[in-house]
């Protein structure tokens, strides 16, 4: 099983793809971040079991973020030190947290789209 951690815990894709993760055999919910919380777990917000980074030491989860600019930046900063393989789908970087991105990527697995829709990439093509 895929080890599957949400970055993010209260937003409406958050909460749906906790539902997902959590329904398909082949993926192993572990929880999900909070950039509000770095310290101590706050518990079950909404369904979404927070976790920490110590949490998962010794496992290569696979990041799942859709939260905002300031959550996305600080999960990249985490990346640089923790294993994980990310799937990005935060629009609205900055300048600044593109290059992070371009270093994360240098050293872990990065799927990267500022959108997720089909009908918006069949538009753009």
């Amino acid at each position: 099983m895929t080890p599957i951690v949400i970055n993010g815990c209260n937003g409406k894709m958050a909460t749906a793809l906790t539902v997902l993760v959590r329904e398909e055999a082949a993926l192993d919910y572990l929880g999900s971040f909070s950039c509000k919380t770095t310290s101590s777990r706050t518990g079950n917000t909404e369904g979404n079991t927070i976790i920490l980074p110590s949490d998962v030491l010794g496992i290569t989860p696979t990041i799942i973020d859709f939260s905002h600019r300031e959550c996305t930046k600080k999960l990249l900063n985490l990346a640089l030190k923790f294993p994980c393989k990310l799937v990005i789908g935060t629009s609205g970087l900055n300048d600044n947290d593109e290059e992070l991105l371009i270093e994360v990527s240098k050293r872990r697995a990065v799927f990267r789209a500022t959108n997720f829709s089909r009908g918006v990439h069949t538009i753009l093509k």
